[in-house]
C-alpha cells in the first residue's frame, strides 16, 4: 500500500485534477453544448416558476448540499444577505 499523501501533495493532486478537467470541458464542444443545454433546463424551470431537487448520500449528500446553497446564494458582486442556516446533516 502506498504511503498517504502529504497536505501539500493532496493539494497539488487537487488542483492538477481541476486544471485537467477544465482543460478537457475547453477542449470539447460537444460536452460544452451539452453542458450549456443543461443550465439551459435549470434557468428555464426556475423561469417557469419550478423547483430544482438535489440529492445525494453519504459524501454526495455534502455535495448536494453544498450545491444547493449555491443556488440559493446571492452572487459576490450583490449586497451582502445575512447569513442563512443551514439544515443539519444526517449522519451516518
Amino acid at each position: 500500500m502506498p504511503a498517504p499523501l502529504s497536505t501539500t501533495e493532496r493539494l497539488r493532486a487537487n488542483l492538477d485534477a481541476s486544471i485537467v478537467a477544465k482543460q478537457q470541458l475547453l477542449a470539447d464542444a460537444a460536452l460544452q453544448a451539452r453542458f450549456a443545454a443543461a443550465v439551459g433546463q435549470v434557468v428555464q424551470c426556475y423561469r417557469d416558476g419550478g423547483r430544482l431537487y438535489i440529492a445525494g448520500n453519504g459524501g454526495s449528500a455534502a455535495d448536494a448540499q453544498h450545491l444547493a446553497a449555491e443556488f440559493v446564494s446571492s452572487p459576490a458582486t450583490a449586497p451582502r444577505c445575512p447569513p442563512r442556516p443551514s439544515p443539519p446533516t444526517p449522519r451516518s
